[in-house]
């Protein structure tokens, strides 16, 4: 955690205009939910304190996080991005029920989607993506390196189209 605080500390004063915590470690795939409440979130609260509002500031974490949304968005984090395997309109339910404002960002699957999927499948992803309430859409995780170029512009354009109706 100190050498992370350092690292964001860091970034900050290069002038980045935001930072994103990818901690894996924290997935539910990885611990349990009452893992990542006593070892996990404590350390990510302290990370995003430390940076205060200086950037914004979005945490990603991999898996199905569903019975750990509300902890993550109490985190700090400006916004929580997940992967495609997150039932977003359950979390946007949890949310709303428990009064928070976080975004919940993503959620285009990087193989599924943009890897092997043609630009109709990759538009097809987005609009599910933003029907189940994701505030920014953004691949689940990693691009792969030999994803389509054909396939990252249709993310684009299909966004874009979204937000223009």
């Amino acid at each position: 955690t100190e050498t992370a605080i350092q690292y964001a500390a860091a970034v900050v004063e290069a002038g980045a205009d935001a930072l994103v915590i990818e901690d894996m470690m924290a997935s539910l795939d990885m611990i349990s939910p009452r893992t990542y409440k006593a070892l996990a979130a404590p350390y990510e609260t302290r990370l995003i304190a430390s940076i205060g509002k200086k950037i914004p500031v979005i945490i990603h974490i991999c898996g199905k996080l569903d019975q750990v949304m509300t902890d993550i968005a109490a985190t700090g984090a400006d916004a929580v991005s997940v992967e495609s395997a997150v039932d977003i309109p359950a979390a946007r339910k949890k949310f709303d029920k428990a009064g928070v404002h976080t975004p919940i960002l993503g959620a285009v699957h990087p193989i599924k989607a943009l890897l092997e999927g043609t630009p109709e499948d990759v538009a097809a992803a987005v609009r599910k993506s933003v029907e189940d309430g994701a505030a920014l859409v953004s691949p689940d995780c990693s691009v792969a390196p030999n994803t389509k170029l054909a396939n990252l512009i249709a993310m684009v354009d299909a966004t874009e189209t979204l937000a223009e109706g």
